[in-house]
């Protein structure tokens, strides 16, 4: 089994590869999902969620997940599978690593916090990929405060100067917010309901 490496990944996501790697469950990993080319319009849209599933597909067919199903409502794909309103849509993650991340609840820990940092480098690296080639980002990493997730400030906080090095001037960043002005996780009851947003400015204050 060939070794992830972020040479093959950007090899992969310029050649047009619509996930990497081809077989995400092999590798525990995901690095990007994208999908098929729209050659007839000229805005990439990209979603950056916590961390990835195995879908390796952004199709009508079902063959994603309920996060990736729920996306596909409010950005709909034609009968070819093709963004209907998009160039491209692509999934990114704070973390490519599929699954709970047990291994990074325990921040207090310097061996736990050094895995979170080296998983957060290949997260830069995407960033600093994909992001360039995005007109419209949408935030869709949920709620802060997220008790299955208690990394997730830190690691945003370490990801956010990338994050704003990375983006064009004119990208758009949105999301759906919840009443309580936290973010909207696209699997929430609410998602398809609430008004996106810009918040730019309130992740540059974050």
């Amino acid at each position: 089994m060939e070794e992830l490496s972020v040479e093959a990944f950007t090899a992969a996501w310029k050649n047009g590869k619509l996930v990497y790697p081809q077989k995400p469950e092999d590798y525990d990993q995901r690095w990007f999902l994208r999908s098929k080319i729209n050659e007839n319009k000229t805005e990439n849209l990209v979603f950056i969620m916590i961390n990835p599933s195995t879908a390796t597909k952004l199709s009508n067919e079902g063959k994603g997940d309920t996060t990736t199903r729920t996306i596909l409502k409010r950005f709909p794909l034609n009968e070819d599978d093709v963004p209907r309103d998009w160039r491209t849509i692509t999934l990114i993650n704070l973390a490519p690593k599929i699954g709970k991340l047990e291994e990074f609840k325990n921040l207090v820990e310097d061996e736990v916090r050094e895995k979170l940092l080296a998983s957060l480098e290949i997260s830069k690296q995407i960033f600093e990929t994909v992001l360039p080639e995005a007109h419209c980002v949408q935030i869709a990493w949920g709620k802060l405060g997220d008790d299955k997730f208690p990394w997730k400030p830190y690691a945003i906080c370490k990801l956010k100067p990338t994050f704003l090095d990375s983006i064009r001037k004119d990208c758009k960043v949105e999301a759906a917010l919840l009443p309580t002005g936290t973010f909207c996780h696209p699997r929430s009851t609410y998602y398809q309901k609430m008004e996106l947003i810009d918040v730019k400015e309130m992740l540059e204050q974050f």
